[in-house]
C-alpha cells in the first residue's frame, strides 16, 4: 500500500523535496514582479496615493504571476532535471547571488538623501531619502533609472541562462561526491546572500556600525537554539511561569505617569464627552477613529474616572489582555515555552517601546483599540479547533466579533475581515473534496456574515435614531477615512531602504509557503481515499505519509491555519503603513510580521528534510543576529522609558488624579464655571486642546458640532457642517473666545461678529474672555 502510494506521489507535479526550494524561488521571483509593478511609477518620483495604487496591484499580480513562474519552472524541472539534485540549489543559490548585487547597486547609486526642514528628526532615523511634505514625492531618486530597467530586462534573461548552464552541465552525471556537496555548499551560502542584500533594508548606519558587530558575535547563541526549543518545563511549574510571565507583562506596561496626550486622546475623548452630555455620533458628533468604539469606552468609564488619565489606563489594560492573547497564539504554535516568551518580548519592545513620543499607552487608537479584535477573533478559533463542545458557540461569536469590528471601525474591519476570510478558506479547503461543494460552503458562510453585518448596522442605527430622533449619517464617518486614504490628508511617502520591505516579504512567502504544502497535502489526500479504509489508515502511520508538507494530525492544520491567519492580518494591517509612512507606523503593524518569522524559525529547525538541513545553520545564523540587532537597537528606548517610569510610582495617585494638564483649561473653567455654570451646552471657541480638555472637565458639551476643533478642522465636510450649524443664540446669550483659535473656530467667531456685537465681561492673564452677545445696530 505504501508503495502504491509512493508510485501515486511520483506523479505529482511537485513533489515534497520540491516544496522547500519552490518556496525560496517564490521569493525572487515574487520580488522581481513587485520591481516590475512599481517600475511604472518611479520615474517621477512616488506620491502617497500610488503607494496605494502599487499595494492593490502587487497582491492582486504578484502572487498570481508568481505561481505561473514557479510551475513553469516545476514543469522545467520535471522535464529535464528529474534526478537532478543540484538543479534548485544551482538556480537558488546564483539567484540569491543576483538579488545581492542588484539590491547593493541600486544602494551604491543611492544619491544621499536631503534634509527635509520640516522633518529633520526623520533624517536621524533611517538612512533613506526624507520625502517632501510639500509635493509628496522623493526628494531624489533613490537611484538612475536606467539602472532600474536593466535590471528588470536582466533578470528573466538570466534566469533563462542559468537554465540552460544547468542543462549544458547534466548536473546528474557528475560524480558522487560532488552532487553530494555541492548542494550543501549552495544550500549553506544562500541565507548569507539574503543577508547580505537584506542588510541595505535594516537602518544600519556608520554609527551603529558597532552595534551590528557586537549583534553578530552575540548570534553564536544560535547554537543553542534546538536545546532552547526543546527545553520542558514541568506541568506543576508552568504556572508559576504563567504567573511570572503576567506580572511582568504588567510591568512593562505600566506606566505610573498615565501619561496625557492630547493631540492623540482628544478625539476620542471629545466624543466620548457628548454621548455623555446629550449627543449624538453619526448625528451632531463624529469620531475619526470608529463608531462602536466611542461606545465601548463610553460604557468602560463607568467604572473608570473620565479623564486623560482614565483613558490611558484603559490602554494599558487593553494592552496586557492583547499580549496575553498573543502568548497564548505564540505557545500554542512554537510549542516551545522559552521561545514563546522570548519572542513576545521581542514583540512587546518592537511594538510597545520603540514608539517615538513618549508611551504608546498615551495613543489610545495604535494599539489594541485599532488592532486588538483579530487577535481575539484566533484566540476564539482556537478554542473551537481543541473543544467541540464549543463549536456552535464559537462560531456564532466569530461572526458576531467580525461584525462588532464592522461598527468598531473601518480598519479594524479590514484586519478582522482578512482573518476570518482565510480562516473559512483554510478549512474548508481542507474538507471539501470538489470544487463546487467548497464554492457553494464558502458562499454560505460569508451570506451568514453579511446578515450578521446587516443586524450589527440595524442595531447600531436604531440606537442612534432612538437616541437622538435622526437617522444617522454614516458618511460622517466614512467621510474621514476617504480623508486619510485616498485623500491624501497627513500622506508621507515610504523611504526605499527601511524595514518596510520585511514586513511584505514576511507574509508572502509564508502564504505560499502554505498553499503549496496544502496543495501537496489535498494531492495526497486524494490518492489515500482511493484506496479502502483500513489501508488507508496503515499508510497514515507511514514514513512516507507523515513526511509530508502538513501532518495528518489537527494540530498541524490549525498551526498552519492560525499561520495564515496571521500572515493575512499582516497583509491587511500594513494599509495602515501605506501612505502614512512614518518609522512609528511601522512598530505598530509590525507583531503580525514577527510572529510569523518566529513560526519559520521552529519550522525549519524541526524539519528532517536534508536540503533544509544544510540551509539551517546559517539560516538561524542570520535570524538571530537580526533579532540581536533589532533588540540592542531598540533596548535604549526601553530603558529610559522604564527608568522614568521608577520615581513616578510614588506619586501614582496625584499623577491619575492630577487636573487640568494644560495651564489655559484652569482660566477657562473659571470662566465657564462663573458665566455658564447651570448650561448643558455653551459655545467655547479657544485654541484646540484647551476646547476639549475643558469640555471634558466641566462636564458640558459644544453648542455646535464640535468636541476637538482640529477633528473638524481637517476633514471638509465636519468642518462645513460645523460653520454653517443654525445656531439658537440671542442677545444676551455668553461665550467663551481665546486669543488663539484655529481655523474653523476662527471662522465660526467672524461670523458670530456679523450678527452681534461682542461685549466683553471678563478677561484671564491668558486672554481667555467671556463675551456677551449683543444685536448689532439695525439687526
Amino acid at each position: 500500500m505504501s508503495l502504491q502510494i509512493s508510485q501515486e506521489s511520483k506523479a505529482c507535479f511537485i513533489d515534497k523535496e520540491d516544496i522547500f526550494p519552490l518556496v525560496f524561488l517564490s521569493l525572487y521571483y515574487g520580488l522581481y514582479f513587485f520591481f516590475i509593478t512599481f517600475l511604472f511609477f518611479i520615474k517621477n518620483g512616488i506620491t502617497g496615493n500610488e503607494e496605494w495604487i502599487i499595494f492593490i496591484l502587487g497582491w492582486l499580480l504578484v502572487p498570481f504571476l508568481t505561481i505561473i513562474t514557479i510551475f513553469l519552472n516545476q514543469f522545467i524541472k520535471n522535464r529535464f532535471f528529474r534526478n537532478d539534485t543540484i538543479f534548485y540549489p544551482f538556480i537558488i543559490f546564483f539567484n540569491s547571488l543576483y538579488f545581492s548585487i542588484a539590491v547593493w547597486l541600486l544602494r551604491f547609486y543611492n544619491i544621499p538623501f536631503q534634509r527635509c526642514p520640516t522633518g529633520d528628526c526623520l533624517t536621524t532615523l533611517l538612512s533613506a531619502q526624507v520625502p517632501s511634505f510639500e509635493t509628496g514625492k522623493f526628494l531624489s531618486f533613490p537611484a538612475p533609472h536606467s539602472l532600474y530597467l536593466l535590471l528588470a530586462l536582466f533578470f528573466p534573461f538570466y534566469n533563462l541562462v542559468l537554465i540552460f548552464i544547468a542543462r549544458t552541465l547534466q548536473f546528474s552525471s557528475w560524480k558522487e561526491g560532488l552532487s553530494k556537496y555541492l548542494p550543501k555548499i549552495f544550500y549553506s551560502l544562500i541565507p548569507l546572500l539574503i543577508a547580505s542584500g537584506a542588510i541595505n533594508y535594516s537602518g544600519i548606519k556608520i554609527t551603529n556600525f558597532k552595534l551590528a558587530i557586537i549583534s553578530s558575535w552575540l548570534a553564536i547563541v544560535c547554537f543553542f537554539h534546538k536545546k532552547m526549543l526543546n527545553f520542558t518545563i514541568p506541568k506543576k511549574w508552568m504556572w508559576s511561569l504563567h504567573i511570572v510571565l503576567i506580572i511582568t507583562i504588567i510591568y512593562l506596561i505600566f506606566d505610573p505617569v498615565f501619561t496625557p496626550n492630547h493631540p492623540h486622546q482628544n478625539p476620542v475623548l471629545a466624543p466620548i464627552n457628548d454621548l455623555m452630555f446629550g449627543k449624538s455620533l453619526l448625528v451632531d458628533t463624529n469620531c475619526q477613529y470608529g463608531v462602536l468604539l466611542i461606545y465601548f469606552l463610553r460604557f468602560l468609564f463607568l467604572i473608570i474616572p473620565f479623564s486623560y488619565q482614565g483613558l490611558t489606563l484603559i490602554s494599558m489594560i487593553l494592552f496586557i489582555f492583547e499580549y496575553s492573547i498573543l502568548y497564548v497564539l505564540l505557545r500554542y504554535v512554537l510549542k516551545s515555552p522559552l521561545f514563546a516568551v522570548a519572542t513576545l518580548f521581542i514583540i512587546m519592545e518592537t511594538n510597545f517601546f520603540a514608539t517615538w513620543g513618549g508611551e504608546i499607552v498615551s495613543y489610545p487608537c495604535l494599539g489594541p483599540l485599532r488592532f486588538g479584535i483579530p487577535y481575539l477573533l484566533l484566540l476564539i478559533v482556537l478554542v473551537r479547533s481543541h473543544f467541540s463542545k464549543f463549536q456552535r458557540m464559537c462560531l456564532c461569536m466569530e461572526r458576531l466579533l467580525v461584525a462588532i469590528a464592522s461598527i468598531w471601525s473601518f480598519e479594524t474591519f479590514v484586519y478582522t475581515i482578512a482573518v476570518y476570510g482565510v480562516i473559512i478558506l483554510y478549512e474548508n479547503y481542507l474538507h471539501q473534496q470538489k470544487f463546487k461543494s467548497y464554492i457553494i460552503k464558502i458562499l454560505k458562510q460569508f451570506g451568514i456574515l453579511v446578515m450578521y453585518i446587516a443586524v450589527a448596522y440595524f442595531f447600531m442605527s436604531l440606537s442612534i435614531y432612538l437616541r437622538s430622533h435622526t437617522v444617522p449619517d454614516w458618511r460622517q464617518y466614512y467621510d474621514y477615512i476617504f480623508l486619510y486614504s485616498a485623500g491624501g490628508w497627513g500622506g508621507m511617502s515610504i523611504a526605499p531602504w527601511s524595514p518596510w520591505i520585511f514586513l511584505l516579504a514576511i507574509p508572502f512567502i509564508s502564504l505560499l509557503a502554505i498553499l503549496y504544502s496544502v496543495g501537496k497535502y489535498k494531492t495526497f489526500l486524494t490518492a489515500k481515499n482511493s484506496f479502502p479504509t483500513q489501508q488507508r489508515r496503515d499508510d497514515e502511520r507511514s514514513e512516507e505519509f507523515s513526511c509530508q508538507a502538513i501532518a495528518v494530525n489537527d494540530s498541524a492544520k490549525i498551526e498552519l491555519m492560525l499561520i495564515a491567519a496571521m500572515s493575512c492580518m499582516g497583509i491587511a494591517q500594513f494599509t495602515y503603513f501605506v501612505g502614512r509612512s512614518h518609522p512609528n507606523n511601522l512598530f505598530h503593524v509590525s507583531v503580525p510580521g514577527l510572529f510569523v518569522a518566529a513560526y519559520g524559525m521552529v519550522r525549519v529547525t524541526r524539519a528532517i528534510q536534508k536540503e533544509i538541513q544544510w540551509f539551517y545553520p546559517t539560516f538561524i545564523y542570520c535570524c538571530y543576529l537580526a533579532i540581536f540587532y533589532l533588540f540592542l537597537s531598540l533596548a535604549p528606548t526601553a530603558r529610559n522609558k522604564l527608568v522614568h517610569r521608577l520615581p513616578q510610582y510614588k506619586h501614582i495617585q496625584k499623577n491619575f488624579t492630577k487636573s487640568p494638564t494644560l495651564p489655559l483649561t484652569q482660566e477657562a473653567l473659571y470662566l465657564v464655571n462663573k458665566y455658564a455654570k447651570n448650561e448643558k451646552r455653551i459655545g467655547l471657541f479657544l485654541e484646540t486642546g484647551t476646547t476639549t480638555e475643558t469640555l471634558v472637565l466641566s462636564r458640558k458639551v459644544h453648542l455646535y458640532p464640535i468636541g476637538y476643533p482640529e477633528q473638524e478642522s481637517i476633514c471638509p465636510s465636519a468642518r462645513l457642517r460645523a460653520i454653517n450649524f443654525q445656531h439658537p443664540w440671542k442677545e444676551g446669550d455668553i461665550i467663551f473666545v481665546s486669543k488663539d483659535v484655529n481655523h474653523v473656530n476662527e471662522e465660526i467667531v467672524k461670523k458670530l461678529q456679523s450678527e452681534f456685537k461682542f461685549v466683553f465681561l471678563e478677561g484671564t492673564p491668558q486672554q481667555i474672555y467671556a463675551v456677551q452677545l449683543k444685536k448689532l445696530p439695525g439687526m
